[in-house]
């Protein structure tokens, strides 16, 4: 989960007051703006990863979409304040986020399976006709296998290339209780 924290400066009251409350206000609008531009910018990388139908990318380098699953789990959560800071932050539900953005190892331990099944794969000519690729009997083991991901980020490019226009969101935002 990404965060996007602001504490309310000294010589601002903590108790609720005209000036507290509308500067309190000011950044929750401000950081709900932040976190909003942070939240479509991580969704339009994601978009540009590539889907299974785009050619030539690295797939080392970028994520492909298969069924858009990720990208249309990201959310912006409305800001809140939280003692003396105001809050707002970005999430997703997808277990899988993280070792997408950061890369990882994947252990699959060996597993009993209960009842046997066929692997199967589509023949080179056509996606209909499928190949039997081997057979599991019940009561067979497979052995434990890993899985490496390389990093493939998006949430860090997405909060590089938006950094500037967050912290714009939040000044313009104060900027109007001023004025």
């Amino acid at each position: 989960m990404i965060t996007i924290e602001i504490q309310l400066p000294r010589g601002v009251p903590q108790k609720p007051g005209k000036l507290a409350k509308g500067m309190t206000a000011a950044l929750q609008r401000g950081i709900n703006r932040a976190t909003n531009r942070l939240n479509n910018e991580i969704k339009r990388q994601l978009s540009l990863a590539g889907g299974v139908s785009r050619k030539g990318l690295n797939p080392t380098k970028h994520l492909r979409v298969q069924s858009g699953a990720l990208r249309s789990s990201w959310v912006a959560a409305p800001a809140q304040v939280v003692g003396g800071t105001v809050e707002g932050h970005v999430s997703t539900r997808t277990p899988y986020a993280a070792i997408h953005e950061f890369g990882g190892t994947i252990t699959h331990f060996a597993r009993t399976f209960l009842r046997g099944f066929k692997f199967e794969r589509p023949t080179p000519r056509s996606k209909r006709r499928r190949v039997s690729a081997g057979f599991l009997a019940q009561g067979q083991t497979r052995g434990s296998w890993t899985v490496t991901i390389p990093e493939r980020p998006y949430v860090a490019p997405a909060a590089k290339k938006e950094r500037d226009g967050m912290v714009n969101d939040v000044k313009g935002e104060v900027a109007k209780l001023a004025a």
